[in-house]
């Protein structure tokens, strides 16, 4: 058997299992890219293999009893062990909970890329931060309000909130993580928050219950974020300007979904997004250096201007022009 038949068949097992209604063999050929004939000889090399496929009125589709096991190529196996990586080297491996996620995903991969995984000697300490996710992913499924403590940025001591947890996101740009919930007010309406996990120090599950909107309503309302931050009002347009040497990695990278670009007469680059809220892009923007200019919006643009004196200012504010040699 073939490299390419043997992961045609483990994408149509894919396909069935979450496909609990079932599929129709037109259906799974388009999906595939092959022909009706080609899906009815896979569906039999399936069963074959003990795989118990169901069929009705046309419509294929597994036992509701039976579980897969994943199976992935070199390839998918590295493109998997990229964020896993990224896990480990954030040290969140650290907690016993991710740590035994870790050693389950491990098994299928080459042992050599799974070796790295786990380059250091862990104990089995319980993490607070083990039992506070647990309980949150609790109360997520029975819909549960929370009373949690939470420390703000900068803040002395934590505010007691009562949220309701309706989502888990990760941040785009760093490591981090986000509870994303209903902040119950005093008169019972709910207003959307997100909440950083690492700094949620303690949760109580109450016995008040919420409905929670679906999981495309959460991801659409992140939509226009630049990671994790929601603002206000309405989306607001961030125009940049470039310097024509960053061109080839704006042209390599999709920063957002709703960017934009193209060159100016004078070689420069014209960059923009609809974001939900511009001051998250801060450490971004900084990061280019002298190679961008804000030119919306005004608050945007005074306040990377301010870093900008101030940076001067931390260094002496030398104008003198050095020559170095590379």
């Amino acid at each position: 058997m073939s490299d390419d038949t043997r992961q045609r068949l483990r994408d149509l097992e894919a396909l069935l299992q979450t496909h609990p209604d079932g599929l129709k063999t037109a259906d799974l050929a388009a999906m595939l890219g092959v022909s009706q004939r080609t899906v009815y000889n896979d569906l039999n090399r399936l069963e074959m293999d003990g795989v118990p496929i169901i069929e009705d009125h046309g419509a294929y589709s597994l036992d509701t009893a039976y579980r897969t096991t994943i199976r992935l190529s070199l390839a998918q196996a590295w493109f998997m062990y990229l964020p896993l990586r990224r896990i480990v080297r954030a040290e969140l491996h650290r907690m016993p909970l991710v740590k035994s996620l870790l050693h389950r995903i491990a098994s299928l991969f080459h042992e050599e890329i799974a070796d790295q995984l786990f380059p250091l000697v862990m104990d089995d300490k319980p993490d607070d931060r083990d039992h506070i996710f647990v309980d949150l992913v609790r109360c997520w499924q029975e819909q549960r309000h929370i009373e949690c403590r939470y420390r703000r940025p900068n803040a002395d001591y934590d505010s007691t909130l009562v949220v309701a947890p309706w989502w888990f996101e990760p941040a785009v740009w760093s490591d981090a993580f986000y509870l994303i919930g209903g902040l119950r007010r005093p008169n019972g309406s709910e207003d959307p928050i997100t909440l950083k996990l690492d700094r949620i120090h303690a949760v109580t599950p109450l016995q008040t219950h919420f409905e929670r909107p679906s999981g495309k309503a959460i991801t659409d309302y992140l939509e226009h974020t630049w990671g994790i931050w929601v603002g206000d009002g309405e989306p607001v347009r961030v125009k940049l300007r470039f310097d024509n040497r960053q061109h080839q990695r704006l042209q390599e990278t999709r920063w957002h979904p709703t960017q934009e670009s193209w060159v100016e007469p004078d070689g420069s680059i014209i960059w923009q997004a609809r974001i939900s809220e511009p001051q998250e892009m801060l450490p971004w923007i900084r990061g280019w250096g002298a190679d961008v200019e804000v030119l919306e919006p005004d608050d945007l643009r005074q306040r990377i201007a301010a870093d900008a004196d101030a940076t001067a200012r931390l260094y002496g504010n030398n104008s003198t022009t050095n020559d170095y040699i590379f």
